[in-house]
């Protein structure tokens, strides 16, 4: 017989009793309950913003720019925010090609061109780089088992705040090579998913379409793609938190046209993380940084020393 002194809770479950007190708290102004991260670029954090303990896919067609797009927001957490990123991504090879990646980034300018920056400018980047950009060697993890094993350590040693695999597409399969490619999907992600609720941190996934894309009408240029154009198809709408599309609509039919398509096409949190829907923004070549609404992030001292100067939150001055 279960008495009335027993029903005072039952294991296992949550009561209004056990929140009240931070909700009340959360209501007086005195305490967040939920709080996202901005990006550190004004305009985007309408769309999105990142949260952590959640998982953000980054999809697109091959040369397109959702590579180029993390590192673009990945250096902006590490600038502004002092974030720690580590990397798993085999694609960029030679490993030095994704640390001069971040360096057309941050400093505006390619090591490749001839508008080269100089050793000095590269220098206010040295000690960032050095401890807040960590690149997993992909010769020895090619398996999630063995990049989480990796990224665990980094965590533990460096106190890393984002991981991010890309691409999804050249991990080796760890489980039965003959499971589905939805059931191995949703397999990672809920193995990703655990690690950075475990650790508080905030996970990234680069993907490739499967192929099969679709034409415009009367165009040689390809629709956006969507959720189902990837390999395992819904399970990623189903698992991820964020899926994000990074699009160019002209691509082929004028590569010189700079505008780019960013398709929030899911946010699990809309009230905290963002409304997502779509932003048309502009790619520029030269500094390998984006633009929006007429917006773009700056990298330089000056910014740096306003950041400290004034102590900047969610609002900036770009």
């Amino acid at each position: 017989m279960i008495t009335e002194q027993d029903l005072k809770g039952v294991k296992d479950y949550l009561y209004y009793r056990d929140v009240k007190s931070d909700i009340e708290q959360y209501v007086d102004g005195k305490k967040d309950l939920i709080k996202a991260d901005t990006t550190r670029w004004t305009p985007l954090d309408e769309h999105f913003k990142w949260l952590r303990t959640e998982i953000t896919g980054f999809a697109g067609i091959p040369s397109h720019g959702k590579s180029k797009f993390v590192v673009f927001l990945s250096a902006l957490k590490m600038f502004y925010d002092n974030w720690k990123v580590a990397v798993y991504s085999p694609e960029t090879s030679p490993s030095v090609f994704l640390f001069t990646n971040y360096l057309h980034t941050l400093t505006g300018k390619g090591l490749f061109g001839n508008n080269k920056p100089t050793r000095l400018e590269i220098k206010q980047f040295d000690n960032m780089l050095e401890n807040n950009l960590y690149l997993c060697d992909p010769e020895k993890m090619p398996t999630f088992k063995g990049i989480m094993e990796r990224f665990k350590r980094a965590y533990e040693y460096h106190g890393v705040d984002m991981f991010i695999i890309d691409p999804f597409n050249c991990l080796e399969r760890e489980w039965e090579h003959s499971q589905r490619d939805d059931r191995y999907v949703g397999d990672f992600l809920d193995h990703y998913k655990d690690f950075v609720k475990t650790t508080n941190t905030t996970g990234v996934v680069v993907m490739h379409p499967k192929g099969g894309l679709k034409p415009k009408k009367d165009s040689l240029d390809f629709e956006c793609p969507t959720a189902y154009d990837l390999a395992g198809g819904a399970m990623w709408n189903n698992k991820l938190d964020n899926l994000v599309f990074v699009h160019r609509p002209y691509m082929i039919s004028d590569f010189a046209n700079s505008s780019v398509l960013l398709r929030f096409a899911k946010i699990k949190k809309k009230e905290i993380v963002g409304r997502g829907g779509d932003a048309d923004v502009d790619f520029d070549f030269k500094s390998n940084r984006y633009r929006y609404n007429g917006i773009m992030p700056d990298f330089s001292k000056e910014a740096e020393q306003l950041k400290a100067n004034e102590g900047f939150d969610n609002e900036w001055p770009f």
